[in-house]
């Protein structure tokens, strides 16, 4: 059953900021205040969803979709029990299926099978089949209070994601995520080297970046440069770099810099957007066919390292 210790606190942590709630941390061993089921589980008192470690996802997500659900003026007056009501039940149970998505590593389907692990009753027998089958009342209840952003399939209302042409002034948030995008190919550099670089890029006009943020709060970019295309006589955009922090990651951050990549090749006219990634990075793969980039299978990438002067 996957905890807090799996996944880390920070990506739900920015997930419950988004409506309005605080994920305090229990020290290892103490008892969680405002927990109905005591143990484990995750406790409310007003706004604040309180967690361990050890704390179960699907408990989290369950108690803070309590929260969610409910009338806003009802929830500084919780403390321990949320339940109000089956049609709140149920559509608390649906939307922490939904929200599991907007967690890295761990998606619906491992947390409808944690539900039934730990022990949820459904009429239809699992959390799947009543997710899928018996679930209706539940999603016309989340999609009256503005929380469904699609009904087919369904989904819960996206991350505030806004996405933003850097400039210089921008450096401050740049710098910081490029150098997490460099730990992650295992190029580690000084912050002063990345900022000089970053900034004769930008100040320069020799590359564009996109920038995420989720919640006012930086969690991703992009850079491209700017090159043409001698068969086609026009120009093109090398989507150079992509990152997003893991804690954002299914927010929706990574499709934003995409489709922000898209524009502008649009509005400028480009023929086209090249781009190169891992071979075993399924994710962005799945992520660049789902917007409509197609693999080249017809020729070979060659390069060649210059030694430095």
């Amino acid at each position: 059953m996957l905890t807090l210790a799996d996944i880390g606190f920070e990506a739900p942590r920015l997930l419950l900021e988004r409506y309005g709630l605080a994920l305090a941390r229990t020290p290892d061993g103490q008892p969680i205040p405002g927990s109905f089921w005591g143990e484990r589980e995750a406790g409310l008192i007003g706004t604040t969803v309180h967690a361990r470690a050890d704390t179960p996802v699907h408990s989290l997500l369950h108690e803070a979709c309590h929260l969610i659900v409910m009338p806003a003026e009802r929830r500084e007056a919780v403390h321990t029990d949320a339940s109000d009501s089956i049609a709140e039940e149920d559509a608390a149970c649906c939307l922490q299926i939904l929200l599991a998505d907007a967690l890295p590593g761990v998606g619906r389907e491992r947390l409808m099978a944690d539900m039934d692990a730990w022990g949820y009753t459904f009429r239809l027998g699992s959390a799947r089949r009543w997710f899928e089958e018996d679930a209706e009342d539940a999603r016309q209840f989340l999609a009256a209070r503005g929380l469904l952003a699609s009904t087919s399939p369904w989904r819960a209302m996206p991350m505030p994601i806004s996405i933003a042409r850097a400039n210089t002034e921008d450096l401050a948030e740049l710098v910081p995520l490029f150098g997490g995008y460099l730990d992650f190919y295992r190029r580690p550099a000084s912050a002063d080297a990345i900022r000089e670089f970053l900034e004769a890029r930008l100040r320069l006009e020799q590359s564009v970046v996109f920038l995420a943020r989720l919640d006012g709060r930086s969690v991703g970019f992009t850079q491209l440069y700017p090159a043409f295309a001698s068969l086609s006589l026009k120009p093109n955009w090398i989507l150079n770099d992509l990152f997003v922090v893991p804690e954002a990651r299914g927010s929706g951050a990574a499709e934003g810099l995409m489709n922000a990549a898209r524009e502008l090749a649009v509005d400028t006219g480009a023929c086209e957007i090249f781009l190169q990634t891992a071979r075993d990075n399924e994710v962005a793969q799945k992520l660049y066919r789902r917007l409509g980039y197609v693999r080249d299978d017809d020729f070979f990438v060659y390069s060649l390292g210059i030694p430095a002067a």
